[in-house]
């Protein structure tokens, strides 16, 4: 029967060396194999903490692009229902213009669209104007001065209707300075709140005449006051 041999590594100057151990390889690197772990475990919470907070982000982002989403519809459809408004009334109009066009006129030659676009279009200029007469010329000497007497001749006249003049009103006087005779105040407002005034619409005040209402403001100045549109 042939006896065991144990063969032992040759070191380079001829010597046996000693094996190496399994156990001796483990201690020589568990703090190593530790370390690296421990630094897996840092990158893996770091990575968790960002995607965490990429995922907060991106759940904000999406609340706002609903929310953007919801105002962009509701806008969509108060466009869609003014569109349909439009339309409907440009229907209407072209309804009017086709009725306008095709009804004979007997009295009077009808006038072309154009003029009566044109002319529709001064009256609704015209629908908030006011021509005042019997006001007394302003003596002071600058543009701005005058329109301030005015305005506050104007607004005193309003304060005796229960009425506040508006101060988006502009005012100017119509025709040449003649001495002695005041000239025509015309009065443009922004906006139809004259039609508020408790009597008719729009106010014409000029010298006394039988179907007139006056407004005394003192014993030596009247108004006359009458609701016609300028």
């Amino acid at each position: 029967m042939p006896q065991k041999t144990n063969i032992f590594p040759l070191s380079l100057t001829g010597t046996i060396s000693k094996p190496v151990t399994r156990s001796a390889l483990s201690s020589s690197q568990s703090d190593d194999i530790l370390k690296a772990i421990a630094k897996l475990e840092s990158s893996h919470q770091q990575l968790l903490k960002l995607n965490q907070q990429t995922s907060a982000q991106q759940s904000a982002q999406f609340e706002e692009l609903k929310s953007n989403l919801g105002n962009i519809s509701t806008q969509i459809s108060d466009l869609k229902a003014e569109n349909s408004n439009l339309r409907a009334e440009l229907t209407a109009l072209k309804s009017k213009i086709h009725l306008l066009e095709s009804t004979p006129n007997t009295s009077s030659p009808q006038p072309p669209l154009l003029e009566l676009i044109q002319e529709l279009s001064e009256r609704d200029k015209c629908s908030s104007n006011v021509i005042a007469y019997g006001f007394t010329e302003s003596t002071s000497r600058t543009p701005q001065e005058r329109i301030a007497d005015d305005t506050k001749s104007v607004s005193d006249v309003f304060s005796n209707l229960s009425f506040k003049f508006p101060t988006d009103a502009k005012l100017f006087k119509l025709g040449k300075n003649v001495t002695n005779t005041p000239r025509p105040l015309k009065i443009i407002l922004n906006s139809f709140c004259l039609r508020l005034v408790k009597l008719e619409r729009v106010m014409l005040i000029f010298p006394p005449a039988s179907n007139l209402f006056e407004i005394n403001l003192n014993s030596n100045v009247s108004y006359y006051v009458n609701f016609t549109k300028s």
